[in-house]
């Protein structure tokens, strides 16, 4: 509310409200616990199918830049 009136916004930046909500998280974390998190997920990232992607991209658009970098991702 801005002066008592319901208001509604679209932040301009939305990584920085991302960063700002994420970053004091961080400093939460126990000393190698990310890295123990990261380990643990690896073998699961690994194993799963990627994700239908850019649903809305015609598929002739997508093979010059799909087929070559997708995966290198």
């Amino acid at each position: 509310m801005i002066c008592g009136i319901p208001s509604a916004g679209i932040d301009k930046l939305p990584i920085a409200y991302f960063t700002s909500k994420t970053l004091p998280l961080l400093l939460l974390l126990k000393e190698n616990e990310l890295k123990e998190i990261w380990t643990s997920l690896t073998p699961k990232i690994q194993r799963s199918a990627p994700a239908e992607v850019a649903l809305d991209i015609p598929p002739l658009a997508k093979i010059p830049i799909f087929t070559h970098t997708l995966m290198d991702i």
